[in-house]
């Protein structure tokens, strides 16, 4: 499942007054953040039928899956973080996959072998937590 997160991607625009507050304050929007991921999570779970699944999370999105990971733990199989800002502290008894920055494998110079051993990567790491294979 891809997300996008409020006024990102296809979703729709915050309104100006939250914008203007969250962008005032980084802890405000990491906190609005992992309150919005949680409420999707939540129905995301009760809709699957799944107890728990691997998130991932890209730049800022990074912090916002460690933090989500951090306060219902018992719900996240692992975590797959690429470009965390510094300083991000995943919960200690969670598997983590750190990353290469990929983004530049949307890029027209990317090869489709770049963009197969990237996803590769992220899938088998994902099975080895679960002790399966899904390729």
């Amino acid at each position: 499942v891809l997300y996008d997160a409020m006024g990102e991607g296809e979703s729709e625009v915050l309104p100006a007054p939250v914008r203007s507050k969250l962008a005032g304050s980084e802890d405000e929007a990491l906190s609005f953040s992992v309150k919005e991921l949680s409420d999707v999570v939540t129905a995301l779970k009760k809709d699957l039928g799944v107890p728990s699944f691997h998130l991932y999370g890209d730049g800022y999105g990074a912090k916002v899956v460690a933090a989500y990971a951090a306060g219902d733990v018992s719900s996240v199989s692992s975590l797959i973080l690429a470009r965390p800002p510094k300083g991000i502290v995943a919960p200690q008894n969670l598997q983590v996959l750190y990353t290469a920055d990929p983004s530049a494998l949307c890029t027209a110079d990317a090869s489709s072998a770049e963009r197969e051993t990237y996803v590769r990567s992220v899938n088998e790491f994902a099975d080895s937590v679960d002790g399966s294979s899904s390729l």
